[in-house]
C-alpha cells in the first residue's frame, strides 16, 4: 500500500483490510490496538447501533485542540470537521465492503500520498469522512503525564 513513514510501517495499514480477510458470515469486527488496556466490560461494542455507518471510532485526541483542524486541512477533508483515531474500530463488514473496494485502496493512497502523516488513520479518515459513527471517548482515552497529574490534583 505504501512505504514506511516515520515510525509507522506498512503493517499498520493492515487493519484497514481486515473486513476483506474474514469469512462472509461475520457481520461485525472489533479491532483494538495491541497497546490498549481494557478496564471494564466492552461487550456493548458488539451490539451498539452504528446506524448506516461502515465503521465506528473515537475522536482522535487532536480533536481537542487546533491539531484537529490541521489534520482536516492537510487531508482536505470536505465532508467532515472531525478527525478520528484508528486504535479502536468497529467494522460493519457489509457496509465497509460496499463503501470501499479493496482494489480502490491503491488509487486512494496515490491520491493523498503526499498528505499522509499518520498512514492508516489518515486513510481511514479520508475514505470514511462523513461515514463514521462517533463512539464515546471513554473507549480510547489517551493519558499523558499532565492528564494524570491534573486528575490527581483534583482528587484532593
Amino acid at each position: 500500500m505504501y512505504e514506511k513513514r516515520d515510525y509507522f510501517s506498512l503493517e499498520a495499514s493492515y487493519r484497514l483490510l481486515i473486513p476483506y480477510l474474514i469469512p462472509d458470515n461475520i457481520d461485525r469486527i472489533l479491532y483494538l490496538d495491541s497497546d490498549m488496556i481494557i478496564r471494564k466490560d466492552i461487550s456493548e461494542l458488539f451490539t451498539i447501533n452504528i446506524c448506516k455507518n461502515p465503521i465506528a471510532c473515537c475522536l482522535d485526541i487532536s480533536h481537542i485542540g487546533s491539531q484537529n483542524n490541521i489534520n482536516i486541512k492537510r487531508l482536505e477533508l470536505k465532508k467532515t470537521k472531525k478527525y478520528y483515531n484508528s486504535g479502536l474500530i468497529i467494522y460493519d463488514v457489509k457496509k465497509y465492503k460496499e463503501t470501499v473496494k479493496i482494489k480502490d485502496y491503491n488509487e486512494i493512497i496515490k491520491r493523498i500520498y503526499k498528505k499522509i502523516k499518520y498512514p492508516d488513520q489518515d486513510i481511514l479518515n479520508y475514505i470514511f469522512q462523513n461515514k463514521i459513527y462517533e463512539l464515546n471517548s471513554e473507549y480510547n482515552v489517551f493519558f499523558t503525564s499532565n492528564y494524570k497529574y491534573e486528575n490527581k490534583e483534583q482528587e484532593h
